[in-house]
């Protein structure tokens, strides 16, 4: 069956599945977990690849980078008087990096309330005992999974 969910849901749904195991899960039970996690499988890469596209597109020109290495140093250091960066220079750098991560999260969230369809091969209610039974999920867990993959 289709659906339709927003990426960021399936990303969380693709990674608690990918961690989980299948041990006690009839063959068939199985294979219905392995074909709805290759159906979502391209949608994850591309919110991936999109996700560094964004970070990529979105940074400063110039010497955001150079400044970004001193920043760190300067956060390191013990002494500040021998540190690459002033404290003024430091200051003003805070500000243009939140910026740019404000950016970036902006753009990843609209990222992951992107709707794609997918195809669900879902599991009946003892196959879901089964698979709840192969792992120690959290209840969030398992309220995530029983939204995507089970009959209703």
């Amino acid at each position: 069956m289709k659906k339709s969910i927003k990426t960021v849901e399936i990303v969380r749904l693709f990674d608690t599945l990918n961690k989980a195991g299948y041990s006690r899960l009839s063959d068939n039970d199985r294979i219905k977990v392995w074909k709805t996690m290759r159906t979502m499988k391209p949608v994850v890469m591309k919110y991936d690849e999109d996700k560094k596209a964004a970070s990529n597109d979105l940074m400063p020109q110039g010497d955001f980078i150079l400044r970004y290495q001193k920043a760190q140093d300067y956060e390191k250091a013990e002494d500040k008087s021998t540190a690459k960066m002033t404290q003024e220079e430091y200051a003003d750098f805070i500000k243009e990096f939140t910026s740019f991560a404000n950016l970036v999260n902006k753009a990843i969230k609209e990222l992951g309330n992107i709707t794609a369809e997918i195809d669900v091969y879902p599991l009946d209610e003892e196959g879901f005992s089964r698979l709840m039974a192969s792992n120690d999920w959290t209840m969030e867990q398992v309220l995530l999974i029983d939204d995507f993959i089970t009959e209703n």
